[in-house]
């Protein structure tokens, strides 16, 4: 994939497939100069430069403290979701670890060591079943937001479309 920009917040790269307002790593809202470059808002897909420099940040947020209280919580959700993914990739490391341990110590202590083989996918497993409803409920929090948002009187189509981190294209039509 191309890239178009870098985040200013923190670096990351954007793609020329990005359609959100706000940057996928740090949940920002991109400057105006990157989201006009993006095809999902009319752009070409051309690369910029917006690390930051000694200016202050040209990134725009609502002043609106519902927007930014939305914003927020979409945070939060998102950091659910991502802590879930964290421990369902952790389980299995874990589990995979504590079975490579006792198989290089199966020679020093028997079949201790290799008993302890079936016991090691015990942590993996909850880890996982933890992971999985970490992810889950974060994700119930975003649908949630989602209807909350969708639904607010306090919130224009195209605040609404920036706080979901929607393409402008979807509020106006």
């Amino acid at each position: 994939m191309a890239i178009v920009a870098t985040c200013p917040s923190c670096g990351e790269s954007v793609l020329a497939t990005h359609a959100n307002y706000s940057c996928r790593k740090c949940v920002q809202r991109l400057p105006e100069d990157i989201l006009r470059r993006l095809p999902a808002f009319g752009g070409s897909g051309a690369f910029i430069d917006a690390r930051p420099s000694d200016s202050a940040s040209t990134t725009t947020l609502s002043s609106s403290p519902v927007v930014n209280r939305y914003r927020d919580a979409y945070r939060v959700a998102n950091a659910l979701v991502g802590l879930g993914n964290g421990l369902k990739i952790l389980g299995p490391c874990l589990a995979g670890a504590i079975i490579l341990l006792s198989i290089s110590m199966a020679d020093k202590l028997g079949a201790l060591a290799l008993g302890a083989i079936i016991p090691a996918g015990i942590p993996g497993v909850l880890f996982w079943i933890a992971g999985v409803i970490f992810a889950a409920q974060g994700q119930l929090v975003q649908a949630t937001l989602d209807s909350a948002v969708a639904s607010s009187p306090f919130l224009t189509d195209s605040e609404r479309a920036d706080v979901m981190g929607l393409p402008p294209i979807i509020s106006s039509s």
